[in-house]
């Protein structure tokens, strides 16, 4: 799975703090077309660079409640080299 990030770091305040995120598109195989997502990041000095990457499936999942797969909230991303 690629995710190409194509935005800088942005904030959306909401009444619960600020949520910082990043827009992206995840190319999935065999689709046709990639589909829009945000990327929720820590903060905007934790930004991605603009780029494509690979999913750190090791570091962004966790076993949770009733042996279910879970995404950790902030995904680590892999750096694709061009």
């Amino acid at each position: 799975m690629r995710i190409e990030v194509t935005s800088d770091a942005q904030t959306r305040h909401t009444q619960n703090g600020d949520m910082h995120f990043q827009e992206a598109y995840l190319h999935k195989e065999g689709a046709k077309y990639p589909s829009s997502v945000q990327l929720s990041i820590e903060s905007p000095q934790k930004a991605y660079a603009q780029g494509f990457y690979l999913l750190d499936v090791a570091k962004s999942t966790y076993i949770g409640q009733y042996d279910a797969l879970n995404f950790s909230r902030f995904l680590t991303l892999i750096p694709v080299k061009q």
